[in-house]
């Protein structure tokens, strides 16, 4: 529901699908979509670096978890106390890199991947 909390949806083979609604309330949240240009067209392979309240994350842009098993292809970074993310750099599986500034919490954005330069 694109509300920053992270929801699963449970398929069996023999039963009903299951949602589970993530309800509690949380800390800020950054969420990150990745358009590819030179790379593969969803960024899958990127390597996503996050710099908030003066912490580090880093992320891979996947799809894949385990076995028969897919998530969002977008990067969901927890910010806790932070209203924004000081730094973003993104690199490419092309060797390509994307930084961003000061990108306000909770909400979706999308990078793109620029397609020219080194």
């Amino acid at each position: 529901d694109n509300d920053g909390r992270t929801d699963a949806l449970v398929m069996d083979l023999e039963g009903q699908p299951l949602l589970l609604r993530n309800q509690l309330r949380g800390g800020n949240w950054l969420g990150i979509r990745l358009v590819g240009r030179r790379s593969n067209r969803d960024g899958l392979g990127a390597r996503v670096v996050v710099e908030a309240g003066g912490k580090t994350q880093r992320f891979e842009c996947q799809t894949s978890g385990s076995l028969l098993s897919a998530h969002d292809p977008r990067v969901l970074a927890g910010l806790g106390e932070a209203h924004a993310a000081e730094q973003i750099n993104v690199r490419w599986p092309s060797g390509r890199v994307t930084r961003r500034a000061r990108i306000a919490a909770n909400q979706y954005i999308t990078i793109h991947e620029e397609a020219g330069g080194a």
